[in-house]
């Protein structure tokens, strides 16, 4: 529960840093259940916000990344990766940061 709720801090963070970008992108949280533990969690956060996607920039969905997105244009960013992304990031690519939760 406690990973939960964290999970759904970190999103509600990324959600309002993006809203204060100049240049905003489209937030997709995908695989999350309105039932589960992190979707009761990010509820917590101003829900209706999670319901406008026009006026929030963000869709919460429960299908899966790779039945919302083509996965050719899936790219999956990582702090393991043996490498870094530089230059400008292609805007017709899907760029993934994963929701887990690690301390340690």
């Amino acid at each position: 529960r406690r990973e939960a709720r964290s999970l759904a801090a970190q999103i509600a963070n990324s959600h309002g840093a993006n809203l204060k970008s100049p240049l905003p992108l489209d937030l997709h949280i995908v695989g999350c259940d309105a039932e589960s533990k992190e979707g009761r969690a990010l509820q917590t956060f101003n829900p209706e916000k999670w319901l406008d996607k026009n006026k929030y920039g963000a869709n919460v969905t429960h299908r899966s990344l790779l039945d919302v997105f083509d996965p050719s244009e899936v790219v999956y960013l990582s702090a393991e990766a043996t490498r870094e992304v530089t230059g400008e990031l292609d805007r017709e690519k899907v760029w993934v940061i994963g929701g887990l939760v690690d301390r340690n």
